[in-house]
């Protein structure tokens, strides 16, 4: 684990590979190996390794296999896999607001607005303090056509971290699309300051104020 903290992969490897060999049984090096993987960006072995955990005795249910394995299928963009290793972890911990975050967000990857409304809603209920979920929820509202709702829950996770980028440009591009240059402007401006790398949003900012000007005359 220290080598692996280090960088130096490819010792790490041998380490790990050593103890699968004193107990093959065990899963914490197998998982190891694929915390190495991932590290180096190396999705597919990864999996692999994930997967020989989750096939040991007594170790189907393994959540941090379980977990990793979805985040390494969906950096492969294999959504639909991810999506039903996210289902047993959350049957393993349905409390676990941040585990149904994690599906909603798959939902959102592949576009089932609805279905991760209902999911989002479900990780606010567990924890009305999920800034995640009340963003991932605002954006499937948005994108279900769902207004005004969708800046409700923007709006509370603004409430939780008023600096979160991404929050403050989905509400900026909501509340332009309302025709509210006011607010629009305000959180635009509040999302360059939070460091955002849109680079449109300078030049529409501009053009805001000009508007908003231009009414005022």
């Amino acid at each position: 684990v220290v080598l692996l903290k280090q960088k130096k992969f490819q010792e790490a490897i041998v380490q790990f590979k050593r103890a699968t060999d004193l107990d093959p049984a065990a899963p914490e090096a197998y998982a190891n190996l694929g915390a190495v993987a991932d590290e180096q960006a190396d999705w597919n072995e990864g999996v692999k390794w994930y997967l020989k955990v989750l096939s040991l005795k007594g170790q189907d249910k393994n959540v941090r296999a379980l977990l990793n394995c979805a985040f390494d299928y969906e950096a492969l963009g294999t959504y639909k896999k991810a999506e039903d290793f996210l289902e047993k972890v959350r049957a393993v911990r349905p409390d676990d607001s941040e585990v149904v975050t994690f599906l909603g967000d798959n939902l959102s990857f592949q576009k089932k607005w609805k279905a991760a409304i209902k999911v989002y809603l479900d990780a606010v209920r567990l924890d009305e303090k999920n800034r995640f979920a009340l963003r991932g929820l605002g954006i499937a509202y948005s994108q279900d056509d769902q207004l005004e709702k969708a800046l409700e829950s923007l709006e509370k996770a603004k409430a939780l971290k008023p600096d979160d980028a991404t929050t403050l440009l989905v509400l900026g591009d909501l509340y332009l699309s309302k025709e509210d240059l006011e607010k629009a402007l305000a959180n635009y401006e509040a999302y360059v300051k939070a460091g955002g790398s849109n680079g449109d949003i300078p030049a529409l900012i501009e053009q805001i104020k000009a508007q908003i000007d231009s009414k005022k005359k």
